[in-house]
């Protein structure tokens, strides 16, 4: 049987972007003249395919940008059939010297969890069933807190990335502990199994569309199907945004948002199945 695709959007103004003035219209919502290429965009391109997606949204950014915002865009994605989910940067909310969930210990962890919990249910009328750490910042002490808070599901163990400081989840494996399902970001391996594919820098790599060309995720998806439960394609809400080296957006890239299409399409064509977390846990 064929793996199931999950796609999972950091919807965010992003670290690198947090001191900009223009970030959240940048970034979030990809606001380019009078069109938007960020979250809302996305969604629109998902919801055309009837394809609902985990959209981990920093609602945090209610420290610098205001409640109405944040609440405005999310009801939108709601609107398109997206599942809202957690993602703490908590720098923009609690201390903007500690920007990684890890900096803080369990407590300050469970009160971080619970803080962005309730904005979600405030707006949605839902409590989201699963969490991603900024930076993929989490540790053991992450799970605890999101248990204590009745958040089902993690996806912030990225296998190879030293900012991640949870404990060994395996390499593309589901697991559980503390009743908190982990579901770790599908990568790729540059090993002999895999000649030709054009690895971004380091021989470990996430299905990001920023990393990847659509051509190149569609021929690992190949490869990757039925050794898997499920592969997970990562994207961010600037992903079809081009920024500059002082993280100001400058243009929009058009050919990636085409090629993310007929990637979506051959993906449809082939008979592969779209959930979102929710869904593959419930079987829905």
């Amino acid at each position: 049987m064929k793996s199931k695709i999950m796609i999972t959007i950091d919807a965010e103004t992003g670290e690198k972007a947090s001191k900009t003035i223009n970030g959240f219209n940048d970034f979030f919502i990809g606001k380019f003249g009078d069109k938007e290429f960020g979250a809302g965009f996305i969604a629109q391109i998902l919801n055309r395919y009837n394809i609902s997606a985990d959209f981990f949204c920093n609602v945090y950014e209610t420290k610098k940008y205001g409640e109405e915002k944040l609440e405005n865009i999310i009801t939108r994605l709601i609107q398109m059939n997206q599942q809202i989910q957690l993602h703490t940067h908590p720098g923009f909310y609690f201390d903007e010297n500690r920007r990684n969930l890890y900096d803080y210990d369990l407590n300050e962890q469970i009160d971080i969890i619970k803080h962005g919990k309730e904005l979600i249910y405030k707006w949605t009328g839902k409590n989201p069933f699963a969490h991603r750490a900024g930076m993929y910042s989490a540790n053991d002490n992450t799970i605890e807190a999101l248990n204590k808070n009745n958040v089902k599901a993690d996806s912030s163990y990225l296998s190879g990335n030293s900012n991640c400081k949870l404990s060994d989840f395996g390499l593309n494996k589901i697991s559980e502990k503390s009743n908190v399902i982990e579901f770790p970001i599908t990568v790729i391996q540059n090993i002999d199994g895999y000649r030709g594919i054009p690895f971004p820098r380091k021989r470990i790599s996430k299905l990001d569309i920023n990393l990847f060309s659509p051509f190149w995720i569609y021929w690992i998806i190949k490869l990757l199907s039925r050794k898997t439960d499920y592969i997970m394609l990562f994207l961010h809400s600037s992903s079809f945004v081009k920024r500059n080296k002082y993280n100001k957006a400058v243009a929009i890239n058009y050919s990636l948002i085409s090629s993310f299409e007929i990637l979506l399409q051959k993906l449809i064509e082939q008979g592969y199945d779209f959930v979102s977390m929710e869904q593959f846990s419930y079987g829905k």
